[in-house]
């Protein structure tokens, strides 16, 4: 009877090992083209205005002989331009390098003229909203050097401090899985270890449940199993690039299929607006917390469960 007990018991634990996934992502949103258009449309337009106020200030400011200055004014004119007016998310990148000025040189008279923090926060929100929505609805039209600059925008980067944003590691993991790896090893090799530790958080973050404001996956959505087996295999080589400095060769490709390939639509139907801005701060993991959340938790509960089990028919025999 105590056997049988132990056997419902174990079930149970595995069972609530496995409610908790070690990543929190909807397997729809992956692939859909037009989903993705319409989201980088909504961005564009919740900081329209925001995004005018900084292109009119980079027109208006001088930047003298600074010809260093001019090389990241002239770039982040342009696509601005292209994001206000032709919707263009392909080039928000171009706004990477004054993202990083405005960083280092927040007591330059530009970036007065800019708002300071406020053009860093908007052009941040810019950034990451357009970056996550064409990872998410088109990871095949996402080349390598895009894929570098969302690696240096999401690993490492200061500015970088929304729980959103940083959880953003895994998602890179999930929908691109060695493309991703191939690129960090080849053009961002001095991003690999913040790119682990930050993955190492998300995981950790979605292993331990919901938090106060996040609703449950419907079943139904949930990454596939072979889904979550490619992200674990690009997970493991992770582990092999931060623990010997090279990437294994893996035996075939591992990212994760598109599930529609749909043409953009001309015209964009109504959707919820953009989450609201987040703020919230991270810190990086300590060692003894890496080792932690890299463990299964559904090998601990095992463990553990097997322990009691063990415990008790010894107390059985010892009666």
């Amino acid at each position: 009877m105590k056997a049988i007990i132990f056997l419902l018991f174990l079930h149970a634990c595995l069972g609530v090992a496995a409610d908790f996934p070690p990543i929190k992502i909807m397997a729809s949103q992956v692939g859909d083209a037009s989903a993705m258009q319409r989201k980088i449309i909504l961005i564009i337009q919740d900081y329209d205005e925001s995004i005018r106020m900084i292109r009119d200030g980079l027109r208006t400011a001088e930047s003298g002989e600074n010809r260093a200055l001019e090389l990241i004014i002239n770039p982040t004119l342009s696509a601005l331009d292209a994001v206000l007016e032709q919707k263009d998310g392909t080039k928000v990148e171009g706004v990477l390098p004054l993202i990083d000025w405005l960083n280092a040189n927040q007591g330059h008279p530009i970036a007065g003229i800019l708002g300071d923090t406020a053009a860093q926060g908007t052009l941040n929100y810019l950034v990451d909203g357009i970056f996550r929505a064409r990872m998410m609805g088109a990871a095949d039209a996402v080349g390598e050097q895009e894929m570098e600059s969302m690696l240096r925008f999401y690993a490492g980067n200061p500015a970088q401090t929304s729980e959103g944003s940083w959880q953003t590691t895994n998602t890179m993991l999930f929908v691109f899985g060695d493309r991703v790896l191939n690129t960090l090893a080849k053009k961002a090799p001095d991003r690999i270890d913040a790119f682990y530790k930050a993955v190492l958080d998300a995981r950790k973050s979605a292993q331990s449940g919901l938090g106060p404001d996040e609703e449950a996956i419907p079943d139904a959505d949930r990454p596939t199993a072979e889904q979550m087996r490619a992200y674990e295999a690009s997970f493991v080589r992770l582990e092999a690039l931060i623990a010997t400095g090279t990437l294994p060769k893996a035996d075939l490709p591992n990212q994760i299929a598109p599930t529609q390939t749909s043409p953009l639509p001309h015209a964009v139907p109504a959707v919820q607006p953009p989450p609201k801005q987040s703020t919230a701060s991270r810190s990086l993991p300590t060692r003894s917390e890496e080792l932690t959340s890299s463990t299964p938790w559904s090998v601990i509960v095992i463990l553990m469960a097997a322990a009691i089990g063990l415990a008790l028919l010894l107390v059985k025999k010892r009666k």
